[in-house]
């Protein structure tokens, strides 16, 4: 009996840079990331401003889909070259842990 086995050249791109946005305007265009790049760090290189007290971003996907700030870029967006990352302000409200 003769097995034989097909192994076919998949290219997955790797991603190369990201931009910045809000839903209504466009913070950085085209940002080179590495492995080490983080959302927080992309954040923090995108917008020099500080968030007003009790107000923190959220960042998505277009599709909605939310990051988690101190995840690596690349670990969570594959299979593409180019990003587009949304970013969102909401308020943190206080947190009553007797409802808990």
């Amino acid at each position: 009996m003769t097995i034989s086995l097909l192994l076919l050249d998949v290219f997955i791109p790797v991603l190369k840079s990201v931009t910045i946005r809000s839903p209504s305007r466009i913070y950085k265009k085209k940002i080179a990331v590495t492995d080490n790049t983080t959302f927080s760090s992309l954040i923090s290189f995108a917008i020099k401003k500080s968030l007003p007290l009790g107000k923190q971003f959220v960042i998505r996907a277009p599709d909605g889909l939310e990051y988690i700030p101190d995840d690596f870029v690349r670990t969570v967006v594959t299979g593409v070259e180019h990003a587009e990352i949304i970013l969102t302000i909401e308020y943190i409200g206080p947190i009553d842990f007797d409802c808990f």
